[in-house]
């Protein structure tokens, strides 16, 4: 993909919550599935770049039917991403893996795009633990504790290759391609980015305990996606 303006993409948000120390985690997604697992690609949300669009006339006919994931193609949330000049656009994570309910605690995840960058703004609502392991780095198991994850493909089908990106309310960040060609994580295999030098993901986070939120600024290069121009993706 050589210019980002209008191009399509497949997205899905997360959080991973803790009411307290004692407490089981929980799971909240823009677009939850059934099956309590963030790897359910048919269940990635649309999205596409303001300007003008590619040819979405192709579909991807599998996506159409309903798995045990409980997604299908005519059901997938959509955004419309503006470049940042113009603002952004939001999706909000509030239902739970498993049961699909709209009852939890909400997160938004803010995107735009520059002409080199996809801008991501994570903000977590109703935080009341901020549970983290302190002694965990970069690339460590962050989702074991608490973070705010996005998974990333370009294309409008169901991907098998796409960027898993955490944040934890520290600001140590996870980020690996993940190859899964079954689309449901039975069989799967991660590429870690820890060069951060060549992969220029920049981060900046900050918590408010008073307001119990926390956000994350997020960027991450197009040219890590394969996008030399971003409109129309």
């Amino acid at each position: 993909v050589e210019k980002p303006e209008g191009t399509v993409w497949r997205m899905n948000f997360f959080r991973t919550y803790y009411a307290d120390e004692t407490s089981d985690q929980e799971y909240g997604a823009w677009n939850p599935n059934k099956l309590i697992s963030f790897h359910q690609t048919p269940c990635f949300g649309k999205v596409q770049f303001a300007g003008l669009a590619a040819d979405s006339s192709k579909t991807d006919d599998s996506a159409s039917v309903v798995g045990a994931h409980g997604c299908s193609a005519d059901t997938l949330p959509a955004l419309e991403v503006p470049h940042c000049d113009n603002g952004h656009a939001t999706a909000t994570i509030d239902k739970r893996l498993g049961t699909l309910e709209a009852d939890f605690p909400q997160a938004y995840v803010g995107l735009c795009y520059t002409d080199t960058t996809l801008e991501l703004i994570f903000e977590a609502q109703r935080e009341t633990s901020y549970l983290v392991n302190d002694t965990f780095v970069n690339n460590d198991p962050l989702w074991m504790w608490s973070v705010m994850e996005a998974f990333i493909a370009t294309g409008d089908h169901d991907p098998t290759e796409y960027l898993e990106f955490e944040v934890a309310p520290n600001n140590v960040i996870w980020t690996g391609m993940i190859h899964n060609p079954n689309k449901d994580f039975t069989s799967k295999a991660t590429a870690f980015i820890d060069d951060w030098e060549t992969y220029p993901i920049t981060s900046v986070t900050t918590k408010d305990v008073g307001s119990q939120t926390w956000k994350s600024l997020v960027s991450l290069p197009l040219t890590m996606f394969n996008v030399e121009k971003p409109e129309g993706t």
